[in-house]
């Protein structure tokens, strides 16, 4: 038995078909990237007024944690945020957080011997993250003067990256910032659409009306088809009524 409404697929369709399976897929692969540079340009008003600060290209150093310890120069003081996208990293980074246990990562001053605060980052990825760092944020740094700095770490091939943490601190002023910003460009689609709504809905109820209307008309002739129907056979057999 052959089904009326089957198509048979083209060439074309099933070359579609692998292409948006693919683009899909690659998606999947680079969703912290995606959800990452889809945020990156809702920074770039409040960055430019001043209001929060954003990590440049620049900024961003990465290590390689196959071999350690490493030696960083940190040129300035304050907090950095170390970045990762090795999957063993942000479980145990994860594990440890939750367990209230030290941080795998050791920062210690080569001129003093004094360990920096390393602590940990318990958050999801966001779309404030920085785009020029490979994964989400799990550790935070707090650099208290400018210097030579060891950074130890587990040996494995993986790479980490520390950059400027300009979100700590900041994440509902940042947060609030980027929702603003999405209402405004939403709110004319969402207004030309409720319009759009209300047009068609209007339309519709005329319609309704209009079709009640004609319903009405053609019932009431029907019933006066029905009833002449009936009084001329009420006639015609001599029925007194």
């Amino acid at each position: 038995m052959t089904l009326g409404f089957y198509k048979k697929p083209t060439i074309s369709s099933i070359v579609l078909g692998i292409l948006a399976f693919l683009v899909l897929l690659i998606g999947v692969g680079n969703l912290d990237d995606i959800v990452k540079w889809v945020g990156t340009p809702f920074m770039v008003i409040p960055s430019s007024l001043g209001w929060i600060d954003m990590v440049k290209p620049s900024e961003v150093i990465n290590i390689e944690t196959s071999q350690s310890p490493n030696v960083l120069n940190f040129t300035r003081p304050g907090r950095y945020a170390v970045y990762t996208a090795d999957y063993d990293y942000l479980m145990i980074s994860d594990m440890l957080a939750e367990a209230n246990a030290p941080p795998w990562l050791k920062v210690t001053d080569q001129a003093t011997g004094a360990q920096a605060t390393v602590t940990f980052i318990s958050r999801a990825l966001m779309p404030y993250d920085t785009p020029f760092a490979k994964g989400r944020a799990i550790m935070s740094i707090e650099i208290k003067s400018p210097g030579r700095y060891t950074i130890e770490s587990p040996r494995r091939p993986a790479v980490i990256s520390i950059v400027p943490d300009v979100t700590t601190g900041k994440e509902t002023l940042i947060t609030v910032l980027m929702l603003i910003q999405v209402i405004f460009i939403v709110l004319p689609f969402g207004i030309r659409y409720y319009r759009h709504y209300q047009t068609k809905r209007e339309v519709l109820k005329t319609m309704q009306v209009e079709r009640r209307a004609a319903s009405e008309v053609l019932w009431n002739a029907l019933r006066k088809v029905t009833k002449k129907n009936e009084d001329e056979k009420i006639e015609s057999n001599g029925w007194d009524i």
